[in-house]
C-alpha cells in the first residue's frame, strides 16, 4: 500500500496543524477507529472501506504533525517483521524471546 504523503503535508499545512494539535488529532484517531469498529459490526462493507481510509488518513496526519510520516514506511516494515515472530493467534500476541 502507498499513501502519497505530499497530500498529506498540504492537508497539515493548510489547516495549520502543529504539535499542540497532537493531543487533538491523536483523538480524531481515536473516533475514527470506533466508528471503524462500528462499521465492522454493521456488515456495511462501502462504509468499513471509508472507515478505514479514515483511520489511515488520520493516523499519517498525526504522523506529518509529529515529524514522522517520512519515516513511517520503515518503521512499519520493521515492526511488521516483529509481528510475523508472533505466535499465531491462539496462542497470545507475546513475540517469543530469541
Amino acid at each position: 500500500m502507498y499513501v502519497d504523503d505530499v497530500i498529506i503535508k498540504a492537508f497539515v499545512e493548510k489547516q495549520n496543524l502543529t504539535n499542540k494539535d497532537s493531543y487533538l488529532q491523536a483523538k480524531v484517531v481515536l473516533e475514527e477507529a470506533q466508528e471503524l469498529q462500528e462499521a465492522v459490526l454493521s456488515g456495511d462493507e462501502e462504509n468499513l472501506k471509508e472507515e478505514l481510509a479514515d483511520v489511515i488518513i488520520a493516523t499519517a496526519v498525526l504522523a506529518e504533525i509529529k515529524g514522522y510520516l517520512s519515516n513511517m514506511t520503515d518503521l512499519v516494515a520493521k515492526k511488521m517483521q516483529v509481528n510475523l515472530k508472533k505466535p499465531i493467534r491462539k496462542d497470545g500476541g507475546k513475540v517469543p524471546k530469541e
